[in-house]
C-alpha cells in the first residue's frame, strides 16, 4: 500500500514462501498469510471494481479459511481492516461461507464502513484508479484515506505539510529562497487543486 507505515520485508516473505509443485522447476510463491493479506490490500486499494478479486479470495477462503495466526499476522501489519472489508463483501457477494475467524475480521465498525464504500465502486461498474472527473476523483481519494489507520492518517497529514518536487514546478524559487515553500505550501496547493479543476472543465 502506497505510504504504509509497516509492511514485510522481502527476507520476512521469503521465509514464509511455498513452492509449487505443478512444474519441475521449483516456482515459489506467497506464504497463505501474505497471500490473504496482499489480495486484501489490493482489491481494497482499488475499491473492488473487479469482482474477479474478490472470486480469487472466495476460492482461497473456501479451501483455507483465516485462523487465529491470519489474524495475528494481520494485526501486525495493520491490515485487519482492509481483510474485514474483504470478508463482508464476500459474504454479501458471493455468499462465502465464514469461520469464527471470519466473522471476527468482519465485526469491525472500519471493516464495515470500508465495505459499504466499495459497494458504491462496484455498482458504478468504473476503473476507479485510472483518471477520473475532478468530483470523483476527490470521492475515491476521500475513500482511499478512510482505507487509513488512526497512525497512517497521522503521518499521512503530516507528510502533506512538507514541500513537494509539484509545489517547485507550479512555482520556482531560487534556491536561497526555498525556505518560503513551506509557509506558501497551503497557497500553493490551493492554486494547483484550482489550475487542475479549470484544467479538468475545459
Amino acid at each position: 500500500m502506497p505510504a504504509s507505515d509497516k509492511e514485510p520485508t522481502f527476507d520476512e516473505l521469503w521465509r514464509r514462501k511455498r513452492k509449487s509443485g505443478m512444474f519441475r522447476q521449483p516456482i515459489y510463491y506467497l506464504g497463505a498469510h501474505d497471500l490473504f493479506m496482499h489480495l486484501t490490500l489490493h482489491g481494497m486499494k482499488h475499491g473492488w471494481f473487479r469482482l474477479r478479486w474478490l472470486q480469487d479470495l472466495d476460492l482461497m477462503l473456501r479451501r483455507h479459511p483465516p485462523t487465529d495466526e491470519t489474524i495475528r499476522h494481520l494485526r501486525k501489519y495493520r491490515c485487519l481492516a482492509a481483510a474485514g472489508q474483504a470478508v463482508i463483501l464476500l459474504e454479501r457477494l458471493l455468499g462465502t461461507p465464514l469461520n469464527p475467524e471470519s466473522h471476527r475480521l468482519s465485526a469491525s465498525r472500519h471493516a464495515r464502513v470500508l465495505a459499504e464504500k466499495a459497494l458504491v465502486f462496484i455498482r458504478t461498474k468504473e476503473e476507479w484508479a485510472v483518471r477520473l472527473p475532478p468530483r470523483q476523483a476527490r470521492r475515491f481519494k476521500r475513500y482511499l484515506f478512510s482505507t487509513k489507520t488512526f497512525v497512517q492518517k497521522g503521518k499521512y497529514v503530516l507528510g502533506k505539510l512538507y514541500p513537494s518536487s509539484w509545489d517547485a514546478a507550479a512555482l520556482p524559487l531560487p534556491k536561497p529562497l526555498r525556505f518560503l515553500y513551506f509557509p506558501l505550501r497551503p497557497f500553493i496547493w490551493f492554486w494547483r487543486q484550482m489550475r487542475q479543476e479549470a484544467g479538468a472543465g475545459n
